[in-house]
């Protein structure tokens, strides 16, 4: 029987291995409903992170701020939060969320890897070479391993301990954003609450689409995230000054600004967009659980 998305998106995360256990299969109305969901709750999470950061946490300099001085071209900033990251960010957290010879090779040393980030090391070279090398040296010992699929069952049994795990990483590596994580452990839930949301919903699109999927899910969500800040980096407007329309006129030409003016309506549209879908999400939920109760 068909379920609505909010039904699907329980049972995954309370019986996650039975998804694992399925063929992955694109169901795009879902894969929709996963991004408004994701987006409608980034937001209050991001504004929940924001509060704590402010009124509640230490004094922390932010990495990613950082990157907006002027030094660094926005091609370059674009390229690392669009493509780099997401595609990094999914290889060591979500690809040993399949059971198979290449998946756990790769996933568990570059796992592994990412945690070390948040010891103070470095994602230098030689560490990613190091990283790969282990890599090739588990997947040669898993193919010369007599019956790999009788650690199946195993695997299946550990398996809501490595998802939520990977979830819980996923979020509080974000603390390596900040110039002192360590002071701020205390507050990470609250802290690092919008990258806790969008590991659950990665995880989701990666065990229920597919690892490809996950990882251009995971690039257009970043993608959308950034396009506010980095359009006006790329404009070359100061992100931290106070903006007003009579700023904004000064800084730029007819063209830039009919340009600007047409993004904003985008976004406005996308807004709207995901209102609507999170609106059509609760009706569907709504409906079938009205269905579940006359039977």
């Amino acid at each position: 029987m068909k379920t609505s998305f909010f039904t699907d998106l329980g049972s995954f995360f309370r019986h996650p291995v039975t998804f694992e256990q399925e063929s992955p299969k694109v169901e795009w109305l879902k894969v929709l409903q996963s991004y408004a969901l994701l987006s409608a709750g980034a937001l209050v999470a991001g504004i929940i992170a924001s509060v704590t950061l402010t009124y509640f946490g230490p004094d922390s300099e932010n990495a990613i701020e950082g990157l907006f001085d002027g030094q660094t071209s926005w091609q370059d900033i674009a390229l690392m939060a669009i493509v780099i990251g997401p595609i990094l960010e999914e290889l060591a957290f979500r690809l040993l969320l399949r059971f198979s010879k290449v998946t756990l090779a790769f996933g568990i040393p570059l796992f592994g890897g990412f945690l070390g980030l948040f010891f103070g090391q470095s994602l230098t070279l030689p560490y990613v070479s190091l990283l790969l090398m282990l890599s090739f040296i588990l997947f040669i010992a898993f193919s010369l391993t007599k019956n790999f699929e009788s650690y199946r069952s195993k695997y299946h049994k550990a398996y809501p301990y490595i998802l939520y795990g990977t979830v819980l990483s996923f979020g509080f590596a974000h603390l390596t954003n900040f110039s002192n994580p360590i002071d701020l452990i205390w507050f990470a839930p609250l802290i690092n609450l919008p990258q806790l949301w969008a590991g659950a919903l990665f995880t989701y699109v990666r065990v229920k689409f597919g690892f490809l999927f996950t990882t251009a899910f995971h690039m257009i969500y970043n993608a959308i995230a950034v396009s506010p800040i980095l359009t006006l980096y790329a404009f070359g407007i100061d992100i931290n000054a106070e903006l007003t329309q009579e700023s904004l006129e000064s800084m730029l030409d007819t063209n830039e600004i009919i340009a600007l003016s047409g993004l904003t309506i985008l976004g406005s549209l996308f807004a709207l967009a995901v209102l609507a879908l999170n609106i059509y999400s609760i009706i569907e939920w709504a409906k079938h659980r009205q269905q579940k109760t006359h039977k």
